[in-house]
């Protein structure tokens, strides 16, 4: 919904996870996810901040891969130039697990619990005439940052992301 300058959006998702392999058959399950997302258009909408909040729910046919949990972002993006944009997102999630992860190994005794954090810059052009018109460069640098209670779940992550793309209609 858009009221003047400011959006309301309300998402929801419903998704099965099925894996080919036998080992990752206890990760097949049922992907449920809500939520809401406040927008505004700044300076003839040209500047634009979005806040959102999440509610996610995996079931999975192993208690210990599934898990809730909220996720909260926040972003925003400018057009920098005629058929560029520069945006930026931080995102935050806190995942409770449902079951402890090995009960048989010291460490790995309990339920997981896992905050992630990712930080994401990006650069995006859509060329206009020429050999390129129609094609959309993008750049991406994300950081994401993994926090666990159980040890062999964090990490940290840099990826650096080029593409080039058109749609072709």
């Amino acid at each position: 919904w858009q009221f003047g300058d400011t959006e309301l959006t309300v998402d929801a998702r419903l998704g099965r996870r099925d894996y080919r392999q036998a080992v990752d058959a206890g990760r097949e399950g049922t992907d449920r996810r809500g939520g809401l997302a406040l927008g505004h258009f700044y300076r003839h909408r040209q500047v634009a901040v979005q806040v959102g909040l999440h509610w996610n729910d995996f079931n999975a046919d192993d208690p210990r891969w599934g898990y809730d949990g909220p996720e909260v972002y926040l972003g925003g993006q400018v057009s920098a130039w005629s058929g560029g944009l520069l945006y930026a997102r931080a995102v935050q999630q806190d995942f409770h697990y449902d079951a402890v992860y090995d009960p048989s190994t010291t460490g790995l005794d309990r339920a997981r619990d896992d905050r992630t954090r990712e930080f994401t810059f990006g650069v995006r052009h859509a060329f206009r005439g020429g050999r390129l018109d129609g094609w959309r460069l993008r750049g991406e640098l994300q950081r994401t940052l993994n926090g666990s209670n159980l040890g062999i779940f964090r990490y940290d992550r840099t990826r650096l992301t080029l593409s080039l793309a058109r749609d072709f209609e």
